[in-house]
């Protein structure tokens, strides 16, 4: 694992962008609040890493802006508005689906509000990304995604033929979150990006 961990920071680099490495989540995180200054504002994706690590919480306690389209009181014309808002953040936080040895991050969504930070809007996009999302390339990262889709269908409450069967079968249902596929291979130039690697797994 260190190999392809060395290999995958390398290829990053070589790709432009930036990486930061870390043992712990902890100290991930303690390195990651330190990057958001004060009065910035913060858009979040649906991350289960970055949901689950406390950052939002320690940006919180700062009084830092953090835009969250999971709030239960968000109607859905009041969820719209904030995607949009989302896209002007001066940092945007989410992960990756999977990370190749290559340098190449590959994300898939439903709505396309996560991709769309991914390409032109926020300041910065930092991803936290756990080792368990590293694979040889592109043709693993779909194979990766394949297998993680029905745990995250079921997560959500969706009505798709893989939460019923555990495997992928490229469906046509209306629940559907596999629709849009961002494959970065260089960082845009409209959004510097960092890959913020720890070196245990995180989400699924």
């Amino acid at each position: 694992m260190e190999n392809l961990v060395q290999k995958t920071l390398a290829s990053l680099e070589q790709h432009a962008f930036q990486t930061a490495h870390f043992a712990s989540l902890e100290e991930a995180v303690d390195w990651m609040n330190g990057q958001i200054p004060d009065g910035a504002s913060v858009g979040v994706g649906g991350s289960v890493s970055v949901r689950s690590s406390g950052l939002l919480e320690r940006l919180a306690e700062r009084g830092i802006e953090i835009l969250d389209h999971w709030k239960p009181e968000l109607s859905a014309e009041d969820k719209k508005e904030l995607f949009y808002r989302t896209q002007r953040v001066d940092a945007y936080l989410c992960s990756a689906n999977a990370v190749t040895a290559d340098g190449c991050i590959l994300n898939v969504d439903g709505m396309g509000n996560r991709l769309a930070a991914h390409c032109y809007g926020p300041k910065r996009l930092y991803l936290l990304v756990g080792i368990n999302k590293l694979v040889a390339d592109v043709s693993a990262a779909l194979d990766r995604i394949e297998k993680v889709a029905p745990i995250n269908c079921q997560r959500k409450g969706f009505d798709t033929p893989c939460t019923k069967t555990g495997e992928c079968c490229d469906c046509n249902s209306p629940d559907r979150s596999c629709r849009a596929y961002l494959l970065l291979r260089r960082p845009t130039r409209a959004v510097p990006v960092t890959v913020v690697l720890v070196d245990q797994e995180l989400g699924f």
